[in-house]
């Protein structure tokens, strides 16, 4: 209730697609799962004299199970879709490669945080038989194991979907929705 506003009461964009977003995952934080949401900084602006800076081009939001139990994506999956809903309707999309989420459970995620492709191997073995580099096959980017070697898994918005539909659960989300470019 306390995100209700008056009918002639004014609202910058900003704290509205804010406020609007909090509304949305309600039903997660009533279970107690956290959930951030914030649009960064980058744009200064001034309100009742006081000086902020806003970036309404990106919308970040986390979710991060509580200590008790993960977050079942199913359970939530009418509040997921509503809110990508909005934001779409906002003019935001999902960027698959800043968004991700994570299990403690599942295994690391094979790719290149560069350019985000699963096509990489290893390049050599140390005498013990230790992988020492991996390659991309798409961009060439060469690193250790540790690089290409993730608990993030990146997500898209039809990952995201599937996702629910097969009632994941995740330890932690993060999802950004970027400004669509006119």
């Amino acid at each position: 209730m306390k995100h209700l506003k008056r009918f002639n009461e004014s609202s910058d964009l900003y704290n509205t697609i804010i406020s609007d977003c909090k509304d949305i995952l309600l039903d997660l934080t009533d279970e107690g799962i956290r959930c951030g949401v914030d649009m960064g900084p980058l744009l200064l602006i001034e309100w009742d004299g006081v000086k902020s800076q806003v970036n309404v081009d990106k919308v970040k939001i986390e979710i991060e199970a509580s200590e008790r139990s993960k977050v079942r994506l199913g359970d939530f999956g009418l509040s997921f879709e509503h809110l990508i809903s909005y934001l779409e309707s906002k003019g935001y999309i999902l960027d698959s490669k800043g968004s991700f989420y994570e299990n403690d459970d599942w295994d690391y995620y094979e790719g290149c945080p560069k350019c985000m492709s699963r096509n990489v191997w290893f390049t050599e073995r140390d005498d013990e038989g230790d992988i020492n580099m991996w390659l991309c096959g798409k961009c060439g980017n060469e690193g250790d194991e540790e690089y290409f070697l993730k608990p993030e898994h990146p997500i898209s918005k039809s990952e995201l979907l599937n996702s629910i539909r097969n009632n994941y659960y995740v330890d932690f989300m993060y999802l950004i929705f970027l400004k669509k470019k006119s």
